[in-house]
């Protein structure tokens, strides 16, 4: 080739190998021709990722403390010798936390009535560390989304059981009125009731 372009015709694998060494060579039109030779050394860079793109999560809206949202974790995790997860840009103020070893997502406080749209969506990094056949030890980077929906699992209940009388032969008459209350707001408003 004129131009001393170097192309890779093929993919290189990191855990095979972390780095290839080729030999470039040169020369010229003259008479005689001048040439060189050196050594070009290809440094492979390994690839992770996680098991998913995108971590999907219903949570209910009343969920303590410490409960359990997601676990993310990488592909591949044979050849990870270490890694760390974190969480960036966190939208949720601390409310979900990752533990940055296992992967867990779990709740840090309680969920604030007011999410916006009902949703947090985070991204999950995993900052690894992963050795090659040949013993090199490199670093990676990936993300991962996460998006949690708030799902509406407010405890309603209907503090009395309810019985009316009625007549024969009546109709179109309002036989009692029922309330229902909620255990996050202790308010009866907002309710939509249905028979």
């Amino acid at each position: 080739s004129s131009s001393g372009s170097v192309t890779l015709a093929q993919s290189l694998d990191f855990f095979l190998s972390s780095n290839s060494t080729v030999s470039a060579r040169c020369q010229d039109g003259g008479v005689p021709p001048l040439s060189d030779t050196t050594q070009v050394t290809i440094i492979v860079n390994p690839v992770i990722s996680f098991e998913q793109v995108t971590y999907t999560v219903d949570l209910p809206d009343n969920s303590g403390v410490g409960a359990f949202i997601a676990t993310v974790s990488l592909s591949d995790q044979i050849r990870i010798f270490s890694v760390i997860f974190s969480l960036s840009a966190d939208p949720s103020n601390g409310v979900v936390v990752i533990d940055s070893e296992t992967g867990v997502l779990t709740l840090n406080k309680e969920i604030p009535i007011n999410v916006p749209n009902n949703r947090y969506t985070l991204i999950v990094h995993a900052n690894a560390e992963v050795k090659s056949n040949d013993g090199a030890a490199r670093a990676a980077v990936t993300t991962a989304q996460l998006i949690i929906s708030i799902v509406n699992d407010t405890d309603l209940y209907f503090p009395f059981q309810y019985s009316t009388n009625v007549s024969e032969n009546v109709r179109d008459i309002s036989l009692l009125t029922i309330t229902a209350i909620n255990l996050v707001t202790d308010k009866s408003d907002g309710i939509l009731y249905s028979l």
